[in-house]
């Protein structure tokens, strides 16, 4: 993996950063739009991603963090296990979570308690 990649036990506060959430596990035109729009709210563009146990993904979390990467906006990829979203936050302190439109109306009890630890 890159230097862009980062474990959640290695992560700290990230000044003027913004945090995003995904599994972005084939990038598409709607996820640069996301990114480019999320990074406009801070310096640095942190991507919290979701690990493989998670769901069944069509690549592993170390191809999808090699993919995501390759994107020049994105200054650092938190490499995240199952329900580890809040810890992130906690850690990188970030301005604001921006949450794609999968998350955005998701009513899930795990999702309303990341949203409220911002």
């Amino acid at each position: 993996m890159t230097e862009k990649c980062i474990n959640i036990k290695e992560i700290d506060k990230i000044d003027n950063s913004v945090l995003v959430y995904g599994h972005f596990s084939s990038i598409h035109h709607g996820h640069i739009r996301y990114l480019k729009n999320a990074s406009k709210k801070a310096s640095k563009l942190i991507v919290a991603l979701m690990g493989d146990d998670e769901q069944n993904f069509r690549f592993s979390q170390a191809e999808r963090a090699e993919g995501l990467s390759s994107i020049e906006l994105i200054y650092k990829i938190v490499l995240l296990k199952k329900n580890e979203l809040a810890e992130a936050i906690f850690k990188v302190k970030p301005k604001e979570l921006v949450l794609g439109k999968e998350f955005e109306n998701n009513k899930s009890n795990f999702i309303q308690e990341v949203k409220q630890s911002i």
